[in-house]
């Protein structure tokens, strides 16, 4: 009787990976952490307490020249760091909520950085006030609602006609129409007054931009 025979190939054996590769895969990537600018600090002192080199700090201010921005820190400021093997590999800062400066290592081993500066644009909404002078211009307007911008804005603009130290009586009025700015859905200030109207003492100024 003939005897039939087969061979099951079997599929070769992935080679055993490495502890060193199992520990890279299971390191946790970095991740941004946010620091505080103190009274008194500066850049430099802000790296030491990192614990990032003054090399790293020496060579952002160097070949990034939107680092020079950072000479502006104030208290209350934040900078978040990106590090890895403690060495900087990012910084972030955000001057105001308009802007934002972002400065990378351009590769894993170099010594060179590049900034880059990301600006927002608020949204623009006409808005109109109509004001009666009860006292000094700036509290009549701030009992309307309107900030102290506005009412140097508007002192500015009638400036050659209106002395508003002397001249100013109560039942004055003015009207405007000017620019609220919102940022993300909040009030992020106003803008320029489009045009504005100043009844002195029965006498009509006007001004359109």
């Amino acid at each position: 009787a003939a005897v039939s025979s087969a061979v099951e190939e079997v599929p070769p054996t992935a080679a055993p990976k490495s502890r060193l590769e199992d520990a890279e895969a299971a390191a946790p990537a970095p991740t941004w952490q946010t620091r505080t600018v103190r009274t008194g600090d500066s850049l430099a002192r802000l790296f030491q307490r990192e614990g990032l080199s003054p090399r790293d700090l020496a060579n952002l201010l160097a070949t990034a020249p939107l680092a020079k921005r950072l000479a502006d820190l104030r208290p209350g400021d934040e900078l978040a760091f990106l590090e890895k093997d403690g060495a900087l590999r990012a910084l972030r800062f955000r001057p105001s909520r308009l802007e934002t400066l972002t400065f990378r290592r351009q590769d894993e081993e170099g010594q060179r950085f590049s900034g880059e500066q990301e600006l927002r644009t608020p949204t623009v909404t006409e808005r109109t006030a109509r004001v009666t002078i009860e006292d000094a211009l700036f509290l009549s307007a701030q009992a309307a609602g309107l900030n102290d911008q506005l009412a140097l804005s508007l002192a500015e603009i009638f400036q050659w006609d209106i002395d508003f130290v002397l001249d100013i009586r109560k039942g004055d009025r003015f009207e405007l129409l000017y620019e609220e700015l919102s940022l993300d859905g909040e009030a992020y200030g106003t803008g320029a007054i489009l045009a504005a109207r100043f009844i002195n003492r029965g006498e009509i100024f006007e001004a359109v931009r």
